[in-house]
């Protein structure tokens, strides 16, 4: 386990140590590179860092800062070497630290994009995505999820009526996917889930947080604080979502 410092400094938040099943690892908060297959990370990361510079602000979870994703603009993170960089085997777990900016503003995106990995660098023809989390584009900031499978993108999310985040307030978000069912956690806790069966049509393209691959494109930034990025190779149980719950807001 790595201790870590609360916002405050002061301590008290605790990171979930990667383990060998995290292939990949983006902690973001200015404290090591992106990490390729956790088994063999280094403090410094082995991966290199390719932004729109986003700021990094007060208010981040295990630091004092935390990259800040405006709905403008071309900020966003790519990660430099991670190109072809996909979970092997049939499962599939993924997870994130975020703290939501508010929608009310009309002015605001259709969605917030969190994490994607697209399938072609080159092309938007469809499916130009192998997998992604985002934010839904209603007031009830809802989460939603793509899945390249057979030649189609699919889009699952969390039910019109379940309100499942704050805004301004660190939440975690999980999900896991094994061929038969879609599960979505929401801080340490089983949120939802929904039959889905196919094998993912993983790419070769880049992995980006926080916004679109194409800079300038600004119009579906995450607009939000995101930290502590995994992509792990097995079916995490319910157990560790709500560990690094717990760790990550000061309770274990």
């Amino acid at each position: 386990m790595i201790i870590i410092p609360g916002p405050s400094g002061g301590g008290g938040q605790k990171r979930v140590a990667p383990d060998a099943d995290d292939q990949l690892v983006w902690l973001l908060d200015e404290s090591a590179a992106p990490f390729v297959n956790a088994g063999a990370l280094g403090a410094s990361g082995n991966l290199g860092n390719v932004s729109g510079s986003p700021r990094y602000e007060e208010g981040g979870l295990f630091k004092k800062t935390a990259p800040f994703f405006p709905y403008s603009g071309s900020v966003r993170h790519v990660i430099s070497g991670a190109a072809g960089v996909t979970p092997s085997g049939s499962n599939l777990s993924a997870s994130l630290w975020y703290r939501p900016f508010s929608h009310a503003d009309p002015g605001l995106p259709q969605r917030h994009l969190l994490l994607h990995e697209y399938r072609n660098d080159d092309t938007w023809t469809a499916p130009f995505v192998s997998f992604g989390l985002r934010i839904e584009s209603d007031a009830n900031l809802r989460l939603g999820c793509y899945l390249a499978i057979s030649g189609e993108l699919i889009t699952c999310a969390t039910p019109n009526n379940l309100a499942v985040m704050s805004a301004m307030v660190w939440h975690h978000f999980g999900i896991t996917y094994d061929q038969a069912t879609l599960k979505f956690y929401v801080d340490g806790a089983l949120f939802y889930s929904v039959a889905q069966t196919g094998a993912i049509d993983w790419g070769a393209g880049q992995w980006v947080v926080g916004g679109t691959r194409s800079p300038g494109a600004g119009i579906e930034n995450a607009y939000s604080q995101i930290q502590d990025v995994r992509i792990a190779n097995v079916i995490r149980p319910a157990s560790y979502f709500a560990d690094v719950w717990r760790k990550g807001i000061g309770w274990g």
